[in-house]
C-alpha cells in the first residue's frame, strides 16, 4: 500500500527487498511472487498526482493502480477492500498479502511460511491483536461506530494493518461481495470484521509482527 508523495518510501523498498526491472519479472517467473505498489486515483482525475504515478509506473512497471478508488487517508479501509477485489480478479494466486510501503520483507521466509498453509482453503494470517475502541471524536483513532462493539468497547481479534495475508477463497469472497462489506474506521478492523462471520482459520503469526521485529521475523519497519 502506497499513496501520493511517498516515492521516497517506494524507492527505499526498491533498494532493499523489492527487485526492479528484469529481476522483478524473474521473481514472478521463478518464485511465483508478484509484488505491486497499490495506489488509487486523485479526486481531480488526471492532475499532477495522477500524472506522477503514471510516469513512475511507465518507468518501473510495479504498480497496481485502482481506478475505482479515490486516494485518501480517510478511505484506507475501502482501498484495502478494493485492493483485494482487484488483486483477486487480476492475479491467480494462492495467497494475497497486504503490506505497507514502509515495511521490509524477507521474501524467502514469507514464501516458506505460506507453504505450510497450502492445505487450508480459507486462512487469515497475521499478527493478531485487539485493542480499545475510542468513542471520543477528537481522538486520533476515533471509531464512529464505537457503539457496535459493546459496553467493553474492545475490538475483536484481527491482524495488524502493517502486514497480513489471506487465501484465494477469501479474496474471491471480498471481490464478489465488496458492495455489501461494511468498513470501519481502520482497514485492519474492517478486514477482521469480515473474517468473524466466515469459516476462516485465524493464524496468529508472530513473525508478521513487523514493528516488534521478533527473532526470525519475515518483516520489519523500514
Amino acid at each position: 500500500m502506497t499513496s501520493f508523495g511517498r516515492k521516497n518510501y517506494r524507492d527505499a523498498v526498491r533498494k532493499s527487498w523489492l527487485p526492479t526491472g528484469s529481476m522483478l519479472k524473474k521473481l514472478e517467473e521463478e518464485k511465483g511472487i508478484v509484488v505491486r505498489f497499490v495506489v488509487g486515483r486523485s479526486a481531480n482525475r488526471g492532475d499532477t498526482f495522477d500524472r506522477e504515478i503514471d510516469d513512475e509506473n511507465r518507468s518501473t512497471k510495479d504498480f497496481l493502480i485502482l481506478d475505482d478508488h479515490i486516494e485518501s487517508d480517510e478511505e484506507l479501509p475501502k482501498k484495502t477492500k478494493s485492493f483485494f477485489a482487484n488483486a483477486a480478479n487480476t492475479f491467480d494466486a494462492a495467497f494475497y498479502a497486504k503490506v505497507n510501503d514502509d515495511i521490509y520483507i524477507n521474501v524467502d521466509t514469507l514464501s516458506a511460511m505460506l507453504e505450510t498453509h497450502w492445505d487450508k482453503p480459507r486462512v487469515y494470517i497475521g499478527c493478531m491483536k485487539s485493542g480499545e475502541v475510542f468513542s471520543d471524536s477528537t481522538h486520533k483513532w476515533y471509531e464512529p461506530d464505537w457503539w457496535k462493539f459493546g459496553d467493553g468497547k474492545s475490538y475483536f481479534r484481527h491482524a495488524s494493518s502493517e502486514m497480513f495475508v489471506i487465501s484465494r477463497a477469501i479474496a474471491q469472497f471480498i471481490s464478489i461481495n465488496k458492495s455489501v462489506l461494511r468498513t470501519y474506521a481502520h482497514d485492519d478492523v474492517s478486514v477482521g470484521s469480515w473474517m468473524i462471520g466466515l469459516a476462516v482459520k485465524h493464524v496468529n503469526e508472530a513473525k508478521l509482527c513487523c514493528s516488534s521485529w521478533p527473532s526470525g521475523a519475515m518483516c520489519s519497519a523500514l
